[in-house]
């Protein structure tokens, strides 16, 4: 009996600790953008997705999208959106984005992304009645402290979605080069016809002055 009440006692206290480190661990290994870009990056790449989709009018019929994932690509997110609040990411967590159009703006704007704005919600998790938090990203949605214009907010958050995810990730090191080693071999190719074209025009202009 007294062993018990001491292995209880500890686990407390063990499991305690394990969460200060985590927290600990989550706040500063995230805290960098190569990690956020890597790891949130994709997530955020599909989200945008959506949005321009819908935008653009390709894709008007789906209304909800759900997305599970585990609980570093939450909180590199939550990072990258500055939004993180050093809680541990419980089974449950949920992110939540709103895409809303702005009805009294123009019909016909310059840039498709002005009509629209965007609201966010974090659950730190779902087992209690406490409800969704409306969060902020600031730095994604600059001074607007009301709304988070979709224009603004495309801007910022189009630098965390990868370009070629293998390649950055170390995993296919020749993947991109081999991409732009072609691009580099079709553009000299295209110079390379230009510049024969234009000694021939050259040519042919000098032969029909002296002609005369």
């Amino acid at each position: 009996f007294p062993y018990q009440i001491w292995t209880e006692n500890y686990e407390s206290y063990a499991i305690q600790r394990l969460r200060e480190l985590s927290q600990i661990y989550w706040t500063l290994f995230y805290d960098n953008f190569s990690i956020q870009r890597l790891i949130g990056g994709e997530l955020i790449r599909e989200i945008n997705n959506n949005f321009r989709n819908f935008v653009n009018g390709s894709n008007r019929e789906t209304k909800f999208y759900l997305y599970s994932t585990h609980d570093g690509k939450i909180v590199s997110i939550l990072q990258a959106f500055g939004i993180y609040n050093t809680f541990l990411i419980s089974p449950g967590t949920t992110l939540i984005f709103e895409l809303h159009e702005n009805q009294t703006t123009s019909d016909n704007p310059s840039d498709l992304f002005e009509n629209y704005f965007l609201k966010f919600y974090y659950f730190n998790e779902t087992f209690s009645d406490n409800g969704a938090c409306e969060v902020f990203p600031e730095k994604f949605c600059h001074n607007h402290r009301q709304i988070c214009p979709l224009n603004y907010y495309m801007e910022k958050s189009g630098q965390y979605e990868p370009i070629d995810i293998r390649y950055e990730c170390g995993i296919d090191i020749h993947h991109l080069g081999t991409k732009i080693n072609l691009s580099l071999m079709i553009a000299n190719g295209i110079l390379l016809v230009i510049f024969i074209l234009s000694l021939n025009i050259f040519a042919c202009i000098n032969y029909t002055v002296k002609s005369r």
